[in-house]
């Protein structure tokens, strides 16, 4: 028994256009010219840096995490401290303080200074300034844990997911009988975010 297909809507010169344009973008000839062009060129090397960040996203994330974990702004806030100071003040060895140090300095979070020091980088400085965004980075672990493979998320196919028992309320058949104990993180998380849209609203 043969399935009834609907015809498909026909498509708008705009769409046939974009159809072009992806067949374009998706060939390895476009690609080195336009790598080589000098009016393409910039836009090529733009977007293979924005590749590059997406591909490299959860690095970026677990250096932040890391480092909001270990204390590490607060530690080079007071005054700007060596790789060996770093080590000692977050329990690391020197190879993996170093490692941490080098990766959060080339993403604007801490900065190279005199001696072999590091301070506050611009990114670092606006992230100690903000503690409701310091809650959200810890806060994301969780979600990290459950992306960490996202099929069987997507599929439905995982029911120890991390941020169900965090957000405790979410799935509970009744939310109000849920006690403190079950609530505190999720409220502390709110309680430390709250200054972001009170601050808004006093504007």
């Amino acid at each position: 028994m043969s399935t009834f297909v609907p015809d498909a809507p026909p498509m708008s010169l705009r769409e046939r256009w974009r159809i072009w344009r992806d067949r374009l973008l998706v060939s390895p000839r476009f690609h080195r010219f336009a790598t080589a062009f000098p009016l393409t060129r910039p836009i090529a090397r733009r977007r293979a840096r924005d590749l590059f960040d997406l591909c490299a996203g959860f690095v970026y994330t677990q250096v932040l995490y890391a480092c909001v974990r270990l204390r590490v702004f607060q530690h080079v806030a007071q005054r700007p401290l060596t790789v060996e100071e770093l080590a000692a003040r977050a329990h690391l060895p020197f190879g993996g303080a170093e490692r941490l140090v080098r990766a959060a300095a080339a993403l604007r979070l801490l900065e190279s200074r005199e001696a072999g020091r590091y301070g506050l980088g611009p990114l670092g400085s606006a992230l100690l300034g903000n503690p409701g965004v310091l809650a959200m980075v810890e806060h994301h672990a969780l979600l990290y844990g459950d992306l960490a493979d996202p099929l069987p998320l997507l599929r439905g196919e995982r029911s120890d997911r991390a941020l169900s028992a965090y957000w405790a309320y979410a799935e509970g058949e009744q939310p109000a009988a849920l006690t403190a104990e079950q609530v505190a993180p999720y409220s502390a998380l709110m309680s430390a975010s709250q200054h972001f849209v009170a601050t808004e609203i006093l504007d």
